[in-house]
């Protein structure tokens, strides 16, 4: 069997570097391209390694994964960066495994090979946040001046932001008029965002209604903030509400 090094060079190399950059972008994390060409280096210089010593070839099937996530991957924490491993070693070994099903030579099924494995992964990963999309979105109530307003919130998993130790509801302005609020009535609560302190206006309604399934939760104890939304929904919910 011929060998052709220079081919198993760049394949290795182009292929390591997608599978690096589909992972950070499906992830939502910084593609850092100095890191993923050092990473996508380091598996070339592995596999010539491997292809001179049968060994080594089967210690890089346990490690290699493992140190080419670790020099390719930005991440803040290590449950995140074990997430992108993991899903380094599922691709790598989907595409292998696409290889030997099909016993796949040719260069043009070798590119349609790859492609179906990042579409495969792509949807996975969709699906898998529709899912975690649909499981925090919830319908509302607010209730004030005795009249009901109904309203399609999400749950933000990273508001906590609360006045005085009570919960903030953020609502798209547009309901400041819809509810006929008298900006007198509104106070100003300082809110903490990433780059600094804001304040924004609002209100205490009488009660929220929040459906969570069968199941209806009465919240007394909360305030509405009147701000731009930047989501399909009316309102951005706070965990708080549910403790």
């Amino acid at each position: 069997m011929v060998v052709y090094l220079d081919l198993i060079i760049i394949f290795d190399f182009i292929i390591n570097f997608i599978f690096l950059c589909f992972i950070e972008k499906i992830c939502s994390s910084n593609i850092n391209l100095f890191r993923i060409i050092v990473a996508s280096l380091t598996s070339v210089l592995l596999c010539i390694i491997s292809i001179f010593d049968i060994n080594f070839f089967y210690v890089l099937r346990i490690i290699g994964g493992l140190i080419i996530s670790f020099i390719g991957f930005t991440s803040f924490s290590k449950y995140n960066k074990a997430i992108k491993m993991c899903l380094f070693y599922v691709m790598n070994f989907s595409f292998v495994g696409v290889l030997n099903s099909f016993n796949v030579k040719n260069i043009y099924l070798l590119i349609i090979s790859l492609i179906v494995i990042l579409v495969m992964v792509l949807t996975e990963n969709l699906k898998k946040y529709d899912i975690f999309i649909k499981r925090n979105k919830y319908n509302i109530s607010v209730f004030l001046d005795n009249k009901e307003y109904k309203l399609e919130s999400y749950l933000d998993t990273g508001n906590f932001s609360n006045y005085n130790g009570t919960p903030i509801i953020f609502v798209n302005k547009k309901y400041k008029v819809i509810m006929n609020i008298n900006t007198k009535e509104m106070i100003g609560i300082s809110v903490k965002t990433v780059n600094d302190n804001t304040i924004e206006y609002g209100i205490k309604p009488d009660k929220v209604l929040i459906n969570q399934g069968k199941n209806k939760i009465i919240i007394k104890d909360v305030y509405i903030l009147f701000t731009n939304v930047n989501i399909e929904y009316d309102c951005l919910l706070s965990p708080l509400l549910f403790l």
